[in-house]
């Protein structure tokens, strides 16, 4: 179902970011993936899911631009 391997891909580009290895594509990737969940899950749990995350990158891009990195692989910034 959508919403069991779209919250997976996302729980994935998470971790991934939170380790210091996010790519410059990340934000959009999780946007994508959001849009795959949001309207073609069986229950409400998929929009439930995906709703936050597209509100967080929206409303919130230079915050999750921070952590991650360049295509020459250094960070592009990192808050403390």
């Amino acid at each position: 179902t959508p919403c069991r391997e779209g919250t997976d891909w996302l729980v994935k580009v998470f971790k991934r970011i939170a380790a210091g290895n996010g790519r410059p594509e990340d934000a959009q990737l999780m946007l994508d993936l959001c849009d795959n969940i949001e309207g073609k899950s069986f229950c409400p749990l998929g929009d439930a899911a995906a709703w936050p995350i597209q509100s967080a990158i929206k409303r919130f891009p230079e915050d999750f631009r921070k952590h991650l990195v360049s295509e020459a692989g250094v960070i592009i910034a990192r808050s403390n």
